[in-house]
């Protein structure tokens, strides 16, 4: 699960390094086209399959994590996840650069992935030593234009720059909280829920999965302006959803019930109590059980499994500060 430093940490390296102008070496997207919509049995199967090709990956059992992920290439989830990409990736690092070459001439590939990227992606050093991977190479490149063709790139440039100004003030407002500074961070909301209002919800396909990243990043990070976050959620209901990652929805549903003072549905927010310590915000499930079989359903770990990689990822942290007010409209 991607925290908003992360999304923005993204948005952030392509205004880096663009200037904030579009650039022909910017992954665009459009929506691809979406199989049906699993049930909950399908896609619990689904989300097994993904985490069985992480577990393989870090594993560095290649061939098994390409078996996993390539069950999922024309499924839902699967195209959530790119994961065609992903199998092409383990495909090549089992040694079968020829299998992962022509899955990588799959139109949906430069969805959610830099074609620049692909280029330097170590996974795939053996496949470009193959004769085919110049001729590859130019097909994903026209693909990626095309897809950006269809793009809103002044939307997705300003996206970004309101991400970075609310990283900004929000860090400027940590340490200083100036009736000038609150104005201009609530001026920046207003643009974002204006923004929604006229275009409803920019996804994927209009303002690449970066300029998406870089909105989540906005709106994981509200104090107060429940009006917005509900406002962005039922937008998100409502919307393809191919057009932002899974992660990113279960996550803000959860900081968004939690904010108004109920029980998250997904299990994706703990509270850092002490070294190594991390407890659970209230469920809306009433079992363990049946909210695993929920989270399957996003390919989201047992919670159980998830709480203790949160503390082998900080382990003997202290908790930062206070844990996050839920149910408290304040302003920064």
């Amino acid at each position: 699960m991607k925290n908003s430093k992360t999304l923005l940490a993204i948005a952030l390296t392509l205004a880096l390094a663009t200037g904030c102008k579009a650039d022909p070496a910017v992954a665009a997207s459009e929506a691809a086209a979406t199989p049906a919509t699993p049930n909950a049995t399908e896609a619990q199967a689904q989300g097994a399959a993904l985490l069985k090709a992480r577990a393989a990956f870090d594993n560095k059992d290649y061939g098994a994590c390409a078996e996993a992920m390539g069950s999922l290439i024309d499924t839902p989830l699967g195209l959530q996840h790119n994961a065609a990409y992903t199998t092409a990736r383990c495909l090549a690092l089992a040694g079968q650069a020829e299998k992962a070459l022509e899955l990588l001439k799959r139109p949906e590939v430069p969805r959610l992935t830099i074609v620049s990227t692909i280029n330097s992606d170590a996974a795939l050093e053996n496949v470009r030593a193959l004769p085919g991977w110049a001729d590859t190479y130019k097909q994903l490149q026209a693909r990626e234009q095309e897809l950006e063709s269809k793009m809103d790139l002044a939307l997705r440039d300003e996206i970004i720059k309101r991400a970075t100004l609310d990283f900004e003030l929000r860090q400027k407002l940590a340490s200083e909280k100036t009736e000038e500074l609150q104005k201009q961070y609530q001026e920046n909301l207003d643009w974002v829920a204006q923004m929604l209002t006229e275009k409803g919800w920019p996804g994927i396909s209009l303002v690449g999965p970066v300029g998406n990243s870089a909105l989540l990043s906005i709106l994981m990070g509200i104090t107060g302006r429940a009006d917005l976050r509900h406002q962005a959620l039922a937008l998100m209901e409502k919307a393809d959803p191919q057009e932002f990652d899974p992660e990113d929805f279960v996550q803000f549903t959860d900081i968004t019930l939690l904010s108004d003072g109920k029980k998250q549905r997904f299990g994706t927010v703990f509270a850092h109590t002490d070294i190594d310590k991390f407890e659970m915000h209230p469920v809306e499930s009433e079992s363990t059980e049946a909210l695993d079989q929920l989270r399957l359903q996003y390919g989201l770990p047992p919670v159980e499994e998830y709480k203790q990689l949160l503390i082998q990822r900080n382990a003997g942290a202290k908790p930062q500060g206070p844990s996050i007010e839920f149910n408290a409209e304040h302003s920064l």
